[in-house]
């Protein structure tokens, strides 16, 4: 009888250390897991980011645009026009709930940061979440145009999005 208790003791402690090592595996497992989906969300929410800054950059509304002398309009994506910056700031402040904009743009603040040779800031777009959220920033180096003094300065258009 003692030999029988023996075997079924080995047996007993074999699945046993059978199950914890398999309970350590799922939570190496469940572990990476979760850092594999943090890191996952992070990556997402920077090119969300990225793609939110380009939308900013490209908007019409904001943008040089020349014409030729064929009359075709050449669009210079580096360069931001300080009128139209002013005329869409006027326009969003009149509408603020204007869907459009927040469909492209989302959660995020738009701010257009002269650096040479003046220190001006203008704040192009602003709509926050409420409650806790994070945040990423883009800033991309553009020309600002003054069309009125047809002069060139440089600016840096700055893009923190919520998320």
């Amino acid at each position: 009888m003692k030999k029988a208790q023996i075997q079924m003791f080995e047996t007993i402690m074999v699945i046993v250390i059978f199950t914890v090592l398999i309970g350590i595996g799922m939570i190496f497992l469940v572990y990476d897991r979760k850092q594999s989906a943090t890191t996952d969300y992070d990556e997402a929410s920077k090119m969300t980011s990225i793609e939110t800054a380009l939308v900013a950059q490209n908007l019409p509304e904001i943008v040089y645009v020349t014409t030729s002398k064929k009359g075709e309009m050449n669009i210079d994506t580096g360069c931001i026009d300080i009128e139209k910056v002013n005329s869409f700031r006027t326009y969003l402040a009149t509408n603020p709930d204007d869907l459009w904009y927040f469909d492209r743009l989302s959660y995020s603040t738009i701010i257009l940061k002269e650096v040479y040779p003046s220190m001006r800031e203008y704040e192009i777009y602003s709509r926050e979440p409420e409650g806790s959220f994070s945040t990423h920033f883009v800033e991309i180096p553009v020309s600002v145009y003054y069309p009125v003094e047809e002069n060139y300065n440089f600016g840096i258009l700055q893009v923190e999005v919520y998320s």
